[in-house]
């Protein structure tokens, strides 16, 4: 992504945190994974869920999820189908 178009999209992003209380954190591209375990992959009816944990080379502990499908829209609205 270019530096101009990563500006704006930090400042939307910024200002949507400031409206809805939130705060961003702009997060590095995912290390190199030492251990990672996968806490959720299930795919029913409903969608789909995913998430894992994993322990990078230099410490961080970062914890990843994606869910998908109609059970996303039954909570957040039907506009919305999936979040990460």
């Amino acid at each position: 992504m270019d530096p101009d178009a990563r500006a704006r999209l930090d400042q939307t992003m910024t200002q949507i945190a400031h409206q809805t209380g939130a705060t961003l954190h702009a997060c590095h591209h995912p290390g190199r994974a030492a251990r990672r375990v996968v806490l959720r992959d299930a795919r029913n009816d409903r969608g789909t869920q995913a998430e894992a944990a994993q322990l990078e080379a230099d410490g961080t502990l970062r914890v990843t999820g994606h869910h998908t499908g109609p059970g996303v829209s039954e909570f957040s609205g039907d506009a919305i189908t999936c979040y990460d």
